[in-house]
């Protein structure tokens, strides 16, 4: 019992710190955005850069986000079941 408990407790964790880390990346790239939004790019190395940025951000935004979500969810069901077993609610 102690040991799923514990196991609930890292699982529970994990996730919290994950669903904050997807919140900063929000953060970071809103901030980012009012940056670049901030400046006039009229040059073609300006330009240049938004594009790059862009364009990384989309493996981010695409992958890296939608994979974060998905893992907490796992976490956060995962849990749920070793809370119910560890409980004899099952």
């Amino acid at each position: 019992m102690a040991l799923s408990k514990a196991q609930v407790d890292a699982l529970v964790q994990l996730s919290s710190i994950l669903k904050q880390d997807h919140e900063l990346i929000g953060q970071v790239k809103a901030s980012m955005d009012n940056e670049l939004k901030s400046f006039v790019w009229n040059d073609p190395v300006g330009h240049a850069f938004i594009a790059k940025y862009y364009e990384d951000l989309k493996r981010i935004d695409e992958k890296l986000i939608p994979n974060l979500i998905s893992y907490c969810q796992y976490l956060d069901k995962e849990a749920q079941i070793i809370g119910e077993y560890g409980t004899g609610t099952l």
